[in-house]
């Protein structure tokens, strides 16, 4: 049996890190897994439309994800970094960002509409009294003879 080399080594937890950081938001690790998600892709599609190799993908996928007060900058660095042109990268980011938050408001409207049925649903209806409900009705139509 072969040991193996540094090489494949690295490589081996290089992917292990890029899989732990993808349930981390701030990472690029996080934003790949959701657009795989989204659009229904594998690594390879992002690496074909990244211009990139696997290897340079695991390494960008380790990388933090683009802030959104530095957005411009940290895409510059990122496309420098990694050889990778500016616009692909952005749009990819970009579309998980939008996507991501339209989920959470979606989800958050839900959540607040769910809770205002079921608000009015525990509510408890007051037991009906059949001697309250003549004594209105009769009340209500002295009123109408009254104005008439």
């Amino acid at each position: 049996m072969s040991m193996p080399s540094d090489a494949e080594i690295n490589h081996r937890m290089l992917t292990r890190l890029a899989e732990m950081l993808a349930d981390s938001p701030k990472s690029m690790s996080w934003i790949m897994s959701r657009y795989k998600e989204l659009e229904h892709v594998d690594e390879m599609y992002i690496q074909r439309i990244l211009l990139i190799d696997e290897d340079s993908y695991y390494h960008l996928a380790i990388c933090g994800r683009p802030r959104s007060d530095l957005f411009a900058l940290d895409i510059e660095t990122l496309s420098e970094r990694f050889n990778i042109p500016q616009e692909p990268l952005a749009r990819l980011v970009r579309r998980v960002e939008a996507i991501s938050t339209f989920q959470e408001y979606s989800e958050a409207s839900n959540r607040g509409m769910l809770a205002a049925a079921r608000d009015i649903a525990e509510e408890p209806a007051p037991p009906y009294d059949a001697d309250a409900s003549k004594a209105e009705e009769t009340a209500s139509e002295k009123e109408q003879d009254g104005e008439q």
